[in-house]
């Protein structure tokens, strides 16, 4: 219904700035993509084809090649929306590494926080989600737990690295790593070399992770 004495040029004025109003709303709604939720195997130029951060890196300890997000603000990991921040008085930060196997084939990702916050609400929820896990000795340098989770087809770490900011404070620098089971160190296709599960569980010390 028109509004007496509202001329045409107006409305369509008032129509504009409620249309531009709510863009930063419709923005704010869309949809991130769940770590958690990808498929092995897929390839990655499709599944992260959005994401114009990514660069070339590989997980010195695993020895698995990827692509390193360093403004990881388009994912969430079961629903808990993850982002770039930057530690105070640190140049610790948030970052994303999603492994490849080959040049193209999906194989998992890690995700390091030093969102303290951020950090605890993903790791409860994964203890609460996935109740059964192995806790690993983690000599001081917080928490570490590891996962064999046949529904995700997929072993999932947990572990925490000690920082110090420039003011002297400490703070833990949180690693999410979920890999395709059966996925070997340096992605060996030799079937006598370790898989990562036993690597990480049996014989890694999560000192050797600093």
């Amino acid at each position: 219904m028109a509004i007496p004495g509202l001329n045409s040029p107006l409305r369509v004025s008032i129509r504009i700035l409620c249309i531009f109003a709510l863009v930063p709303f419709f923005l704010g709604c869309q949809s991130k993509t769940d770590l958690l939720s990808l498929k092995f195997d897929q390839d990655v130029s499709k599944l992260f084809k959005g994401d114009k951060q990514l660069k070339s890196g590989r997980d010195i300890f695993f020895g698995l090649r990827g692509y390193i997000d360093d403004e990881p603000n388009h994912y969430s990991i079961d629903g808990i929306k993850i982002s770039s921040y930057t530690h105070p008085n640190s140049e610790a930060h948030n970052k994303l590494l999603i492994y490849i196997n080959g040049e193209a084939s999906y194989l998992g990702f890690k995700y390091s926080s030093v969102n303290q916050e951020e950090s605890r609400g993903i790791i409860d929820d994964l203890k609460t989600k996935y109740p059964k896990f192995q806790k690993v000795a983690a000599r001081g340098d917080g928490e570490s737990f590891i996962w064999d989770v046949p529904a995700l087809q997929a072993w999932v770490i947990f572990y925490q690295r000690n920082q110090t900011a420039n003011d002297g404070k400490k703070f833990f620098e949180s690693n999410f790593i979920v890999v395709k089971k059966g996925t070997r160190i340096a992605n060996s296709d030799d079937p006598n070399g370790m898989n990562i599960y036993d690597y990480y569980s049996n014989t890694m010390d999560p000192e050797l992770l600093k």
